[in-house]
């Protein structure tokens, strides 16, 4: 009961003054990280040992220690816990081990006890440095359609060139994450270089930019492989009888027959569009979104290069000659006929008086 009491009260004085401190989520992770920066993992470590008792409360003498026999070897999240409680701290890797040994001020040697030993403090204990940074990392996909990307990917980050976190980006994260709770500088006062990296995507290239201070993109672009095809599309108008363009168009490209991307075609870009890296194992074709008025559209293709023909009607879409207009050479012919015909029934009139 004594231990019990003990561990209610340390732990309540530790959680206000967390929350006192900072309260801020960087607080609590800034506890999960080592000298260095590198992540920490916390594992049950067997049994609690009282001293002066010789008795382990919690559980018994021959419960095995961490990875005695690989029992329970799942990190675990100590949250209120208020009994008795034996952890270890395992670091990510040796790297990370070997990167904080370098940082640790107080070294403990010749430890006497006969069960572990530590530090011990009525107060605080403060260890390292209270200034901390993050590190944002975006992922972003180039060339490719959503289905085919990988449902995760892992990205690494490092200090100094130690990989001293993991983290796993999905959809469901927005591809994104924030790096917290990272110390700024060394116990000499240089600046840690945080950079990341990122376990090798099948199927793409990786491009990344930025830095610590703005964040890091990294660019999976989608590589061109044997099951990869190319469609190009060409607009063809015929304006044969007296139709005009319009200014632009919108191809839709069709995959299995549902629409997969729309495009604009216009003079601009030479009435032509071709997209690459479509993979093989579906049917692609393209159609017109909306056919102009005063036009047919006709599709047709040979292999991958597919032309959309736009024929205007006759008598749909022309010019109506306007009043004042002068320059309409169809206006023209109509007032010559016109003036003709006048001219023609004057001279008949004329002879019918002069027979009279």
């Amino acid at each position: 009961m004594k231990c019990k009491k003990i561990q209610e009260s340390m732990i309540q004085l530790y959680e206000k003054s967390l929350m006192e401190a900072e309260k801020s989520k960087a607080t609590t992770e800034k506890y999960m990280r080592m000298l260095g920066g590198g992540i920490v993992q916390w594992y049950k470590d067997g049994a609690v040992y009282l001293p002066g008792t010789g008795v382990y409360p919690t559980t018994s003498d021959t419960t095995p220690r961490y990875g005695a026999d690989g029992a329970d070897s799942n990190p675990v999240t100590v949250d209120g816990y208020k009994n008795c409680l034996a952890l270890k701290a395992i670091p990510l890797s040796d790297d990370v081990k070997n990167a904080t040994e370098k940082e640790a001020a107080l070294i403990i040697t010749g430890n006497t006890a006969d069960k572990g030993g530590g530090i011990g403090a009525n107060g605080g204990i403060v260890i390292g440095t209270d200034a901390t940074t993050s590190v944002d990392v975006t992922k972003v996909w180039s060339g490719d359609s959503e289905e085919e990307r990988p449902a995760s990917i892992t990205v690494n980050l490092l200090g100094n060139g130690v990989v001293i976190d993991t983290i796993t980006l999905t959809a469901a994260n927005n591809w994104s994450h924030t790096f917290e709770a990272l110390p700024t500088a060394d116990k000499n006062g240089q600046a840690y270089t945080y950079t990341v990296s990122e376990t090798a995507v099948p199927g793409y290239t990786t491009r990344i930019t930025g830095d610590a201070q703005t964040g890091f993109m990294i660019t999976n672009t989608k590589t061109k492989t044997d099951s990869d095809t190319g469609l190009t599309v060409e607009k063809v108008w015929t304006l044969d009888d007296g139709g005009k363009a319009a200014a632009s168009v919108q191809v839709e490209l069709l995959r299995d027959g549902q629409r997969y991307e729309i495009v604009e075609l216009n003079e601009k870009n030479g009435w032509s569009y071709t997209w690459d890296q479509l993979n093989d194992k579906y049917e692609w074709s393209v159609a017109e979104v909306n056919v102009p008025e005063g036009f047919t559209s006709t599709v047709s293709h040979q292999g991958n290069q597919w032309t959309i023909t736009n024929d205007d009607i006759p008598g749909v879409g022309t010019d109506i000659p306007q009043s004042g207009d002068n320059n309409h050479p169809l206006m023209w012919i109509m007032l010559l006929f016109i003036s003709g015909g006048a001219a023609l029934t004057l001279m008949v009139k004329g002879r019918k008086k002069m027979n009279q």
